[in-house]
């Protein structure tokens, strides 16, 4: 779930609340009673300069993802870690490589909710690449606060929107779906827009435009609409190839090939979208 918005419209101060940080003006916050949550927020001041990234990156030599137990060593490689940098100090890491290994760390904390303020600030595109393979794998829930849109497309299933005037609006679906509904929106009553009082409940709704009776359509829109499905198991392909082509951990060691392939990733996904 992104939370979305311009700065100062409270998505940090929303994400304290249910954090148990800040107190709400009025309501309360209501945890289920198995919910475990592991916060990843802007400081990110948590590592002992003085460890080895293997000692700051978990307790024991072995962890358990998802069903199955792996060596903390392999985790970490997998992360872009090798084992002679394992033993390096966390002193000697750049800002890229401490977000990383912070992140490696925070999927280790047996959470089931996952809360992110601005996680994409200051990362590198093998940390951003890292990032979107942990999420796109995790089993939970994440609550997450970002302004990249193209990160949002990639992983986001629901958008809360803080759209100023007191109102906050969710949207099943990434940035773009929600970038569509809101277009929609705009060109229908805005009753179905929610507005946010301090003694209201806030329940979301989902703009629908007024069904419309179907037309017929031209030669070229029909010879289009029948080999759209074609089109996009193309497309869909191309992409499936390009994510495996970036999710090989060797690949990141050629930059120019890198940038190619992500922008080859971006084209094709706005050519399925469209």
């Amino acid at each position: 779930v992104a939370l979305i918005g311009p700065n100062g419209a409270g998505k940090t101060t929303l994400l304290r609340t249910l954090l148990g940080e800040l107190a709400p003006d009025t309501g309360s916050v209501v945890l289920g009673p198995r919910t475990k949550i592991a916060y990843y927020d802007q400081q990110r001041d948590q590592l002992d300069d003085d460890q080895t990234i293997y000692e700051a990156a978990w307790h024991d030599d072995w962890i358990v993802l998802g069903d199955k137990s792996v060596r903390l060593a392999d985790y970490l490689e997998d992360l872009q870690f090798p084992v002679p940098m394992q033993r390096m100090k966390v002193a000697a890491l750049s800002g890229g490589e401490r977000n990383r290994l912070l992140l490696a760390r925070l999927f280790l904390e047996g959470a089931n909710v996952l809360v992110l303020d601005e996680p994409t600030n200051d990362l590198d595109l093998i940390t951003l690449n890292v990032l979107e393979r942990l999420l796109l794998e995790f089993s939970g829930a994440v609550l997450l606060v970002t302004h990249d849109r193209y990160f949002l497309d990639k992983v986001a299933t629901t958008i809360i929107a803080f759209e100023g005037d007191q109102r906050v609006t969710r949207t099943e679906g990434n940035w773009s779906m929600y970038q569509r509904l809101r277009a929609q929106r705009a060109k229908i009553p805005s009753t179905q827009v929610i507005a946010v009082k301090p003694d209201v409940t806030v329940e979301s709704t989902q703009s629908i435009q007024p069904a419309k009776k179907p037309g017929r359509l031209g030669y070229k829109e029909q010879r289009e609409f029948d080999g759209m499905e074609e089109a996009i198991s193309h497309a869909e392909g191309l992409k499936a190839r390009v994510e495996s082509q970036l999710a090989d951990p060797n690949i990141f060691a050629k930059a120019a090939e890198v940038a190619r392939l992500t922008a080859e990733l971006q084209s094709t996904t706005e050519l399925i979208d469209r």
